[in-house]
């Protein structure tokens, strides 16, 4: 009788491994494909100057979607361009560049869930940033 169990136990076991064994090969497709990613410029705006601010989409798909949105300044002449933000939107909210001058930029994020890194200063340009939390 004991052998009996013992060989009951190891085929139910080899069953059950037979059956998961597709599942188990695809999820580990999964996690080890790599994310693709591409940026995506929404909108951008320059002064008189030629200097362009911008805000870009990084999409990456792999798992899921995931969606970085940044707002960069390139600077004319001055190579490589400077992250001045990154945010969430908390819906499908249109971010606002308003140049005042060469050396003024107003950004309007709309509403928002979390701002990071906000740079006020890139060379002469001053940033002000304008957002509501939600």
């Amino acid at each position: 009788m004991h052998r009996f169990a013992r060989w009951l136990i190891v085929s139910v076991l080899v069953a059950i491994i037979a059956l998961t064994l597709p599942s188990i090969i695809k999820v580990a497709r999964l996690l080890s494909t790599p994310l693709e990613c591409g940026k995506q410029i929404d909108k951008e705006a320059v002064n008189a100057r030629g200097d362009v601010v911008a805000e870009e989409l990084k999409i990456c798909f792999g798992l899921g979607a995931f969606i970085d949105y940044s707002i960069t300044l390139r600077v004319n002449g001055v190579t490589p361009q400077s992250v001045l933000a990154e945010f969430i939107p908390h819906r499908a909210t249109s971010v606002v560049f308003r140049w005042i001058n060469d050396d003024n930029l107003l950004i309007d994020l709309g509403e928002v869930r979390p701002v990071s890194s906000q740079v006020h200063k890139v060379g002469s340009i001053h940033i002000t940033y304008i957002y509501t939390k939600s």
